[in-house]
């Protein structure tokens, strides 16, 4: 009998109808492409007994939020079958396995297994390539348990860029000094938001007269790889300064982060990404191997020089739990913090991600070097015990697994609090947080997985998290947000202590420059501020600023509806004809559905409270709740009656149209993810408002749903939403 008794063949067949064949244990496919996955084991050894259990996984790829057997329409669909008609019996879990169990008589050598992913043949639109680049690893064993060995080979599945230019990103510094030279990266992206990397071809700048050092046009080669760095660029008059960059068909352009030239160094702004996660996965199996993308040093370099990070904490997501396999993962991300630190230039930290049972996730990272933390599973009292108040440790609150459950679990403190991740936006979690009393930090933070590190957001099928009747989980957003540091240098103790001082901001990944003056107080401090006072929001952005909010305590105090790049917003802040509230901060929305959200700034606590106990504001008044919104105008359009058809047909046949009331169309929107045809409904039973989002440029649409009718993101799962009216 041969050491394996299969041998694994993997060719895929689009949906038009072209066959990608696999030859010596390889395949290459196109990242977002649909069709189906067929997989042939043809049996090698002389006999295959009956009852023979086969089991098939995946590692390092994603093919669906989960494979299905049960419906021949729907998408995902898995059928397998033997050439010989041996009958089988299969079962899938999740995207991770698919068991087969052969019937009542043997197979014989020559005998072949089809398994098709995906299976089109019955009306389903069949399965989608993984949405990034990625090197995937399928694999078959035979047996089960302690007793289940190697069947075949493993055949290695290479996911490419799409080759077509889709996204142009060019990124300079958020504030810079006249004279000084700085560094300006141009990236150029596929409809996923990966790197063209074969991308060839000329792009032409249109800079103001104050930039230096630019050429007028630049001719992308090979060797760029998608990604140019530009040196040594300098800006000789102060002000807000924006670059134009487009490719020299004018198919693709676009604007440069807003640079503000000033002599005042106090107030710099790094970027960077506290939550994302590279090698080091026991659980989802996404990165399990450690293919070089998903190396620490290759996190690193993608960060810096994709996403021009000031700063960054890759980290493992599931640490294994045995202590050398942890060690040696551990090990790595050290080597990398230590060949990346780069004082003035690149700040790395060390980060892993904590999964302390039913009280919610938590992201730990580090200031410094230091030892391999305790397991992931540890119990949440030992992981605030061990690091809740330590200095040189802080634990971020993220909206990615679970969030906190403070009737179970109440720490000390919370530190930092993720506003927004690819999950969408979660400015509900920083409310939770501040209504039960904490006064954290905020951070945007991309929750990576096998994407790009530093790339702009993305459409990724399965990581929305709207709520769990959904059979589907909606699309999330594979990358994007990060987060902001005003400090004085590029320096770890700086970003550091802007960090435990609450000096930063999230955005959803465009880098929009904020400050906020509340009577000579910034974002994050607790302030003694008079009864009146002027509150001054600047704005610097990417793209018209379509709404700002101003949010107290628990309540949409005040909009603005500016449709101009740079806003000065002041407003005569009196507490007595304001809501109560003893907080506020500001939300900023882009015409491109990009938000920012500024740091609280918290009164006093003895300005908080009347003599009668009671909070001070105008509470005379019913203000509207932080996530009240509008709802907006429906309009009827033929192309707008032919997405819906599409998006009703999707909701009836994958999921349970009945989770969702009318669907009304709102209307055809440019956002940075691409294009979008928008609808409102009301989920069903608990009948609040919440936005569809159908994204009909990719092979199979995307559906994103968030609540409310201002994109507030996934519902907290776990327990009642907050009440919109």
């Amino acid at each position: 009998m041969p050491e394996k008794p299969f041998a694994l063949k993997v060719d895929f067949l689009t949906s038009d109808g072209t066959l990608i064949r696999g030859s010596d244990g390889r395949l290459e496919v196109v990242s977002g492409t649909a069709g189906t996955w067929i997989m042939r084991l043809r049996v090698l050894a002389a006999r295959v007994e009956p009852g023979a259990v086969i089991e098939w996984r995946r590692f390092n790829i994603h093919l669906a939020g989960a494979l299905q057997s049960d419906h021949p329409q729907r998408r995902d669909y898995v059928t397998a079958e033997c050439t010989s008609g041996v009958p089988l019996q299969w079962r899938t879990q999740g995207d991770q396995r698919i068991t087969i169990v052969t019937g009542g008589s043997p197979l014989h050598r020559g005998d072949e297994i089809v398994i098709r992913l995906g299976d089109r043949r019955s009306g389903s639109v069949g399965s989608e390539i993984f949405w990034t680049t990625t090197r995937g690893r399928f694999t078959v064993a035979l047996g089960e348990g302690a007793h289940q060995r190697p069947a075949a080979d493993d055949f290695i599945i290479d996911v490419t860029c799409h080759p077509d230019p889709d996204c142009l990103r060019l990124l300079g510094p958020t504030v810079a000094a006249p004279g000084e030279p700085f560094d300006l990266h141009l990236s150029v992206f596929d409809r996923n938001r990966s790197l063209v990397l074969p991308f060839t071809g000329d792009v032409c700048f249109d800079a103001p007269d104050c930039i230096s050092g630019l050429p007028d046009a630049y001719t992308f080669t090979f060797a760029d790889e998608g990604v140019h760095i530009f040196e040594g660029v300098t800006v000789r008059d102060p002000g807000v300064h924006r670059i134009g960059v487009s490719l020299d068909d004018g198919s693709l352009a676009t604007r440069s982060n807003p640079i503000v030239c000033r002599a005042d160094s106090r107030h710099r702004v790094y970027w960077g990404d506290l939550h994302a996660h590279g090698w080091g996965d026991c659980t989802m199996l996404l990165m399990h191997d450690p293919i070089d993308k998903l190396l620490p040093a290759s996190r690193h370099d993608q960060g810096h020089r994709i996403g021009r990070f000031d700063y960054s904490a890759p980290g493992a997501m599931s640490m294994p739990p045995g202590e050398e396999d942890r060690e040696e993962i551990w090990r790595a991300y050290q080597d990398a913090f230590e060949a990346r630190d780069e004082p003035g230039h690149y700040v790395p930290f060390l980060s892993m991600e904590m999964h302390p049972g039913a009280v919610g996730d938590r992201q730990l990272f580090f200031k410094g070097q230091t030892d391999i933390p305790i397991d992931m599973r540890e119990g949440v009292e030992k992981v605030y015990g061990l690091y809740g108040d330590r200095e040189d440790a802080m634990l971020e609150v993220h909206i990615g697994g679970a969030p906190p459950y403070y009737e179970q679990f109440r720490p000390d403190r919370e530190a930092l609090v993720e506003v927004v991740s690819a999950f969408g936006n979660a400015e509900w979690l920083l409310q939770k947080c501040l209504q039960e009393g904490y006064r954290p930090a905020i951070t945007g933070a991309s929750d990576l997985h096998v994407g790009l590190q530093g790339a702009p957001r993305a459409v990724e099928t399965f990581r929305g998290r709207f709520a769990r009747r959904l059979r589907v989980r909606d699309s999330g957003f594979g990358s994007g947000p990060v987060g902001a540091l005003v400090a004085d240098r590029c320096e770890r103790e700086a970003l550091w202590t802007s960090l435990r001082e609450r000096r930063g901001y999230a955005t959803t990944g465009d880098r929009i420059h904020l400050e906020v003056d509340a009577a000579g107080h910034s974002m994050g401090e607790v302030a003694q501020l008079p009864e009146r006072f002027d509150l001054t929001l600047t704005v610097h952005a990417q793209e018209p600023i379509e709404r700002i909010d101003l949010i107290v305590g628990e309540h949409l105090a005040d909009s603005l509806l500016p449709n101009e790049l740079d806003v000065e917003w002041t407003i005569p802040y009196d507490r007595a004809a304001m809501p109560p509230g003893r907080w506020f901060y500001f939300r900023v929305r882009q015409s491109n559905w990009e938000y920012a959200w500024t740091a609280p700034i918290w009164f006093a606590d003895g300005q908080i409270w009347f003599a009668d106990g009671q909070l001070k504001g105008d509470a005379g008044r019913e203000w509207p709740a932080w996530n009240h919104a509008e709802a907006p105008a429906t309009v009827e359009t033929p192309e707008l009656r032919e997405h819906l058809a599409a998006l009703e047909a999707y909701l009836t046949l994958e999921d349970d149209r009945r989770h969702f009331a009318e669907i009304l169309p709102v209307g055809i929107f440019a956002e940075s993810m691409g294009r979008n045809a928008r609808f409102i409904s009301r989920f069903q039973p608990e009948n609040y408002p919440v936005t569809l989002r159908w994204f009909f440029e990719f092979e199979i649409p995307k559906l994103r749903v968030d609540w409310g009718y201002d994109n507030f993101g996934p519902v907290d799962c776990w327990e009642p939403p907050v009440p919109i009216p």
